[in-house]
């Protein structure tokens, strides 16, 4: 083999290997947390607020992604958290409505990463790259 074919050959292998692994170390992802408008059992998060007419009353939202506990999103439905830094094919996600007694559990599991969105529990995470 002569020496431009070889590093010809030689540098696609290592480009290869490179593009390979250049996923698994790690991206900046965006990830959206949406929770259902209500509980499994129908029931309201949190006491709804009485302003004439009935309104389902949103959680406070407090999720840990690769535990790491991540901001408190208070009376929503949606959190957006921006530009994280994940490592690796999947990302552990657990959502609670913080509450001041007991909290209520929205779900926990795990979502393959880049994906368009995964259910956690009651709520969808949609996870993309960011820009």
């Amino acid at each position: 083999m002569n020496n431009l074919l070889r590093a010809v050959v030689i540098g696609s292998a290592v480009f290869a290997l490179y593009s390979q692994n250049a996923y698994a170390a790690g991206g900046c992802y965006n990830i959206k947390v949406t929770v259902d408008q209500s509980k499994l059992n129908g029931k309201d998060w949190d006491p709804p607020v009485l302003d004439g007419n009935m309104v389902h009353a949103a959680p406070d939202i407090v999720t840990t992604i690769n535990h790491r506990r991540m901001r408190r999103c208070q009376d929503s439905f949606t959190c957006v958290y921006r530009r994280l830094y994940l490592e690796g094919t999947t990302v552990a996600i657990s959502i609670v409505d913080k509450d001041v007694l007991f909290d209520d559990p929205i779900g926990f599991g795990e979502c393959n990463v880049p994906s368009a969105s995964c259910q956690i529990g009651s709520a969808k995470a949609q996870i993309t790259p960011c820009r």
